[in-house]
């Protein structure tokens, strides 16, 4: 399940709202007209404040990239935490003592 939506944006109208503290402050930079940091989807036009963002958005929506793969399921992500979310959410922890990752497929250990 998704993360709590616990931070929302404090620019009045902005109906936008973060899991996380630093994607909020991220965002406040797209209400500044001054602010050097906006980055545009070629495609869609949406601004992005970090470079970073818009090519992960790229990868994901226009290229529909899917690199990380779960060995259980066969689901894949566009996103390395994606899959790692998956495996810590959907399959019974207790049963499992060590969840590493190796190039792009998670291969978890049953405890012994």
């Amino acid at each position: 399940s998704k993360s709590p939506r616990r931070y929302p944006c404090t620019i009045q109208g902005c109906p936008k709202t973060f899991s996380r503290e630093s994607n909020a402050k991220a965002h406040l930079r797209t209400h500044d007209k001054k602010c050097n940091y906006r980055v545009k989807c070629d495609i869609y036009g949406r601004l992005f404040t970090r470079r970073s963002d818009v090519v992960r958005h790229h990868k994901d929506v226009h290229l529909r990239e899917r690199n990380h793969q779960c060995h259980l399921c066969n689901r894949s992500y566009s996103r390395r935490d994606s899959l790692e979310r998956l495996v810590l959410f959907y399959y019974d922890i207790i049963n499992y003592l060590t969840i590493s990752i190796q190039g792009t497929i998670a291969f978890i250990t049953r405890a012994v």
